[in-house]
């Protein structure tokens, strides 16, 4: 069938499955890919696209050995089709609302780290509430969540906040508390609860991330103790996702997504990042090494000065350079231990 529009005669229509395979091609930067996402082999998807691009006449893809780009017009095209896409959803929802909703399919994902624990009692619950309803349950990182909900291939997600999308509406579902581990010799292990101002008191806070499970996190405090006769005293965080890992930029280039992270991260009492050490997997960290960083730090901002290499507590510390000539004549007379004007030592 011909159509005339705008002057131009085209011959077919685009389909919503056509763009479609435009989206998932454009996430998937793979032919290959794409086709398995969309359920249909690599030829049909690709003689689609070839379809839609003559149909428009422009190219939507750069295709090469390596990989697929979009190309400019397809970025537009591309945002345009998901925009289609979701509306066409709201259609079949506009529709759905004449039936009996509970009868209706609930596709629902929850990110790895609370899909464990929300699903069993969710489940069941949802059974005898609406024992018609089909539900689809799957876990995933919390991008990916968000891309199927945005096609409409998932009508609900569970994730933990924050989180700001466009055009999705966020509702809290319930709170946790937070769990203070401390020594038993510790000043603030007789309190039954804790308040934050109590721990903004203290000089340093010891936070741990890992790409493990709570179970697993459990697990191996239990086993270092009996193996190592070592306590871990602070709360570590089941960053299954490694959306926490991720966001700070604490996974090293080229690592995989089940690679462990080995960074340590010193922020100081204004939320600022003073300090960033990186470890390969090979090689252990040396506690001792961060807390004289730290201790280093806290010197510095107290008292304005510098720290050598190696600087321990006691130690001499460097004086800031003068910062006019005056100042650079006048600094060897000042009592200072002075290689030249501009690198002088004090002891505090």
């Amino acid at each position: 069938m011909w159509h005339c529009r705008s002057g131009r005669l085209y011959h077919g229509a685009m389909t919503l499955t056509e763009l479609r395979y435009i989206t998932a091609v454009a996430r998937e930067r793979h032919f290959g890919r794409a086709a398995e996402a969309c359920f249909v082999s690599q030829p049909t998807l690709s003689v689609a696209v070839r379809k839609l691009e003559d149909e428009l006449g422009v190219m939507l893809f750069e295709r090469n050995a390596a990989e697929v780009s979009v190309t400019p017009a397809g970025e537009k095209i591309v945002e345009q089709a998901l925009r289609v896409l979701e509306e066409a959803e709201v259609i079949k929802q506009i529709a759905e609302q004449g039936r009996d909703q509970l009868a209706g399919p609930l596709r629902l994902g929850a990110i790895n780290t609370i899909g464990p624990y929300l699903f069993p009692d969710l489940i069941p619950n949802l059974h005898e509430l609406a024992p018609d309803m089909p539900l689809f349950v799957e876990e995933d990182f919390t991008a990916a969540l968000t891309e199927k909900l945005k096609q409409g291939q998932l009508d609900v997600i569970v994730i933990s906040p924050p989180y700001d999308e466009p055009g999705v509406l966020t509702l809290p579902l319930y709170e946790e508390p937070f769990v203070v581990l401390l020594p038993t010799a510790h000043p603030l292990s007789k309190h039954d609860t804790i308040g934050q101002q109590q721990l903004i008191d203290e000089s340093l806070l010891l936070l741990g991330l890992s790409i493990d499970s709570h179970y697993a996190h459990l697990a191996w405090v239990r086993n270092i103790k009996e193996k190592f006769s070592v306590d871990i005293p602070f709360p570590i965080i089941a960053d299954l996702s490694m959306d926490v890992a991720h966001s700070y930029g604490m996974v090293q280039p080229g690592a995989s997504d089940t690679s462990a992270v080995r960074a340590t991260f010193i922020i100081d009492d204004k939320g600022v990042l003073r300090a960033m050490v990186y470890y390969p997997m090979t090689n252990g960290r040396s506690i001792d090494e961060f807390l004289r960083l730290v201790t280093a730090l806290q010197t510095s901002d107290a008292n304005g000065v510098a720290t050598p290499e190696g600087w321990q507590p006691g130690d001499k510390v460097i004086v800031p350079p003068p910062a006019t000539a005056a100042d650079a004549e006048a600094r060897l007379n000042e009592g200072y231990e002075c290689t030249d004007w501009y690198f002088c030592k004090k002891a505090l």
